[in-house]
């Protein structure tokens, strides 16, 4: 779960001064390279010397060294952080993608995770909620936010709820009421407006209309995970 056997990258984002084809037809790196380096972050390297396999349809590399599957997860999930806020043009599909896959993973595995990382991981899927629910792309990234609330499911400890709670009701993505109801009331003033929050306003918009529920499902997961911890 630490580490995965290789690292795939666009041929074409590697300045070809760097690399150059061996006789066994694999490219070899001639200088240690930081992928996620042009946006600032230099926590996965590919070191000098290491073969890569390429895809001649996709122009994709395959390098065959050992890198952490959490420093990539990290970048990856920077990367379409900066992407997001700079306006809904700028995020890239293969970027949106990426995350959603790795989000898949660690909904399955979080409960193994080291407490440091798994709360790193935590804070930036906070970070992806805020920032999309505010940058009006989340109808077009229903999915990734779906596999956000599913993960942050997966993460919900008696420990983090209140804190987790406090956070998504601050970002604006669940249903609220708008006039807080009376405390250990069984019932609710049916007068009292509710706030659909993103959560409602994707239901609507997205979601019914094409018949499919990927963050409403989503969401009930989260519901039912506050309800299990006894929040």
């Amino acid at each position: 779960m630490n580490e995965l056997p290789h690292f795939a990258e666009q041929l074409d984002n590697i300045p070809q001064s760097t690399w150059k084809w061996s006789s066994e037809g694999v490219i070899v790196l001639l200088r240690s390279r930081c992928p996620y380096e042009s946006v600032g972050l230099k926590d996965v390297v590919i070191p000098r010397g290491t073969l890569g396999s390429v895809e001649e349809d996709t122009r994709i590399v395959r390098w065959h060294t050992n890198v952490s599957l959490f420093d990539v997860a990290v970048c990856d999930m920077q990367i379409l952080l900066q992407q997001a806020s700079l306006g809904l043009s700028a995020i890239k599909m293969e970027t949106l993608q990426r995350v959603q896959k790795l989000l898949a993973f660690f909904q399955v595995v979080f409960s193994q995770l080291e407490l440091a990382r798994g709360r790193r991981i935590q804070s930036l899927i906070l970070a992806l909620v805020e920032r999309f629910a505010s940058s009006g792309a989340a109808t077009a990234a229903s999915e990734l936010l779906a596999a956000c609330f599913s993960c942050l499911a997966a993460s919900l400890n008696p420990d983090n709820a209140a804190q987790l709670a406090t956070q998504l009701h601050s970002a604006g993505v669940l249903p609220v009421f708008q006039r807080q109801q009376p405390m250990g009331s069984a019932s609710y003033d049916a007068s009292t407006p509710v706030s659909a929050g993103l959560v409602g306003n994707v239901l609507a918009g997205v979601e019914c209309p094409q018949g499919n529920y990927p963050l409403t499902i989503a969401w009930l997961k989260l519901v039912t995970a506050f309800v299990q911890v006894n929040f």
